[in-house]
Parts: structure tokens; C-alpha cells; sequence
């Protein structure tokens, strides 16, 4: 969940803006040929100016990266309390370093 904690920054500020940027790409490989592609390049140009963009603020990406980071460690410690079939004092070291680790 490292990971995923990890690249939900770009998931969530610049993956909403997808649709703009392929757009604007495409727009670049219209040949001009003045009348002929005239109207697939107005399109383009609408799709690129009124497609919708949907970003999260950098607050919001910090409090879901912890959040992710902090159900990582309580899975990961419930895993290690069913798994181990012990006393929680024989697995409480082990869950406290997953804990200092995330």
C-alpha cells in the first residue's frame, strides 16, 4: 500500500486532466488542409477548451496518502494477530514497527 500511497498524488492532480491533453495532442497531427480538416480541428478545439478537469488539492491527496498508510498498518497488523494465533504482547513489538515503518 506503499505504493499506492505513493502514486496517488499523480492519480489524483494530474490524471483529471486527461481528456484536455489528448485533445490538445491530437490537435497537433490534424494536417492543414485548409477546408477539409477545418472541422475535425474546430472540434478538437472545443473538446480542449470545455473538456471537464478533475483535480484534487494537495491537502486532499495528503490526508488520502495517510489514510492509505494507516489502513495498510491496521490490516497488516490484523494479518499478524490471525496469522501468529498468539497472545497480542508475542506480536505487539512486531505491530508497533509496522507502524513506525509506514
Amino acid at each position: 500500500l506503499g505504493s499506492l500511497a505513493h502514486y496517488e498524488d499523480l492519480g489524483l492532480t494530474e490524471a483529471g486532466r486527461v481528456l484536455p491533453l489528448i485533445a490538445k495532442t491530437a490537435h497537433h497531427f490534424v494536417p492543414d488542409w485548409g477546408s477539409l480538416t477545418r472541422p475535425i480541428s474546430d472540434i478538437l478545439t472545443t473538446v480542449e477548451q470545455r473538456a471537464p478537469t478533475l483535480t484534487a488539492s494537495h491537502d486532499v491527496v495528503a490526508f488520502l496518502q495517510g489514510s492509505t498508510l494507516l489502513a495498510g498498518v491496521a490490516m497488516s497488523s490484523l494479518l499478524l494477530q490471525k496469522l501468529g494465533r498468539q497472545h497480542w504482547s508475542a506480536w505487539v513489538h512486531q505491530a508497533l514497527m509496522l507502524l513506525l515503518m509506514a
